[in-house]
């Protein structure tokens, strides 16, 4: 917490446009911990540290089995996909947005003009608006490099799952796991900074319904996969999802009956199926049938709703 009771979102420095004050903040009565932003940074993080505890089982009991490895596949494929899709909508919509009112602390040192002493001279203009395209650019490279991570790890798993012989498979196991990591710890940090300063600075520059429009907009092409793993790690349980979720931001009940309770159902029997069978004590795949092993696109995508993400 000391790396962030320090930070002040209101502080000028991070002011694009003086018609836009970081006075916002009152306005939101959901707390932090319950943004939608922070919760689905939450979903993305269960997601990978299920996925790392059923492989570090696998090595446990010695698991190389044919269904165990399609398990994997489908683990790490939806995990994939809702990262890249989660990405996307924070590349195309959201940040284009945040901009246009604050910009990102972690370069107003090196390239924000006020504070290095330019004033805003001819001179000054030059180099904030040059900064502007530097914190683009480094919005887009956080992203890439996660995005590389991810790519990486795609043809670690195909090349695991699709293994033939059990000595090269029992070699490239705590090879994957490390690499799985690794990525997590690059996750993790992107996830941090965001929720540490980039979220605060949302809250003091954008009130909720303002938010919402963009969020609506991040979600409107959001698969099952995705719409489900937000709903099961974001509370402990799908009630809790909609008293505490749903009901602070006026979601009327159909919307549960009509998008989140399908796509928690559909997550619920790939994802959940797949790691609760692969954190299991058995290697014959008891708990485990061929509906586990479906792709991330099987479910389609949710429709545009008005009710999503309102804060």
């Amino acid at each position: 917490m000391d790396s962030i009771s320090s930070f002040d979102p209101t502080s000028l420095e991070y002011q694009v446009d003086k018609e836009f004050a970081p006075d916002k903040t009152v306005t939101w009565t959901t707390s932090v911990e319950e943004d939608a932003w922070v919760l689905g940074h939450k979903a993305l993080r269960g997601e990978l540290d299920d996925l790392l505890e059923a492989l570090e089982k696998m090595m446990e009991r010695g698991g190389h089995s044919e269904w165990e490895r399609k398990s994997v596949q489908s683990l790490w494929d939806i995990h994939a996909q809702n990262t890249r899709d989660h990405h996307k909508a924070e590349k195309n919509v959201l940040f284009p947005n945040l901009q246009k009112r604050f910009i990102s602390p972690s370069e107003v040192k090196d390239y924000f003009p006020y504070s290095e002493g330019y004033g805003w001279d001819f001179f000054g203009f030059i180099h904030f608006f040059g900064f502007l395209y530097l914190l683009a650019h480094q919005v887009t490279s956080n992203h890439d490099n996660i995005s590389e991570a991810v790519e990486k790890l795609d043809a670690m798993v195909k090349t695991y799952c699709a293994g033939n012989e059990k000595e090269e498979m029992v070699a490239l196991l705590p090879e994957l796991v490390k690499a799985l990591k690794e990525y997590q710890s690059l996750l993790q940090k992107q996830f941090q900074d965001e929720e540490d300063t980039m979220l605060r600075l949302c809250r003091a520059y954008f009130e909720p319904m303002e938010v919402g429009a963009y969020r609506r907009e991040m979600m409107s092409g959001s698969s099952k996969m995705q719409m489900g793993s937000f709903v099961h790690y974001a509370f402990p349980s799908p009630q809790e999802f909609r008293t505490n979720f749903m009901s602070k931001r006026g979601m009327p009940s159909f919307v549960w009956h009509m998008k989140f309770g399908p796509a928690y159902g559909a997550f619920s029997k790939v994802f959940v199926k797949n790691m609760v069978a692969l954190k299991g004590d058995s290697t014959d795949g008891e708990h485990w049938d061929q509906f586990a092993n479906r792709s991330p696109e099987m479910d389609g995508r949710v429709i545009r709703d008005t009710y999503f993400f309102v804060g």
